[in-house]
């Protein structure tokens, strides 16, 4: 299929796959504006959780993109690992569905977590931050799989 059968009208024949990774995210805010000094602790104004990850967030732009209301088959599949025991694996499966991206090659995997990041970003209008990222089942797709 050539690049513009997929960016014309018929949608039908569109079909993305994504292989890479994905993360749920948790973010917290500093109310100082700047970030913390090592082994110091300071007081936040907000907490966030998303999902991320460079391959689902590719997957999930593409999903909304191509989206139909039409159709139960979804134009584009996400290929990549979760935990099937933390929780967040299911739920992470949940949210590319209702983003219109299909799971059916989530490899749900267990004894592991799935890949997370701790961000802690400054309370500063041009705010910086500092990026913890565990991989978890990222590193985990095999051929086979």
């Amino acid at each position: 299929m050539s690049s513009d059968d997929c960016c014309n009208d018929r949608r039908e024949n569109c079909l993305v796959t994504v292989v890479g990774s994905l993360s749920a995210d948790f973010t917290f805010r500093c109310r100082l504006p700047r970030l913390p000094k090592p082994g110091e602790t300071v007081p936040g104004d907000k907490f966030t959780q998303s999902w991320g990850g460079k391959g689902a967030n590719q997957a999930v732009a593409a999903g909304i993109l191509l989206s139909t209301n039409d159709s139960d088959t979804p134009m584009v599949q996400m290929i990549g690992c979760v935990s099937a025991d933390d929780g967040l694996g299911t739920a992470y499966k949940e949210h590319l569905k209702e983003t219109g991206v299909g799971a059916d090659y989530l490899n749900l995997l267990p004894g592991t977590s799935t890949g997370v990041a701790g961000i802690i970003v400054s309370g500063a209008a041009d705010a910086e931050n500092d990026i913890v990222v565990v991989p978890g089942t990222n590193g985990m797709l095999t051929q086979a799989m």
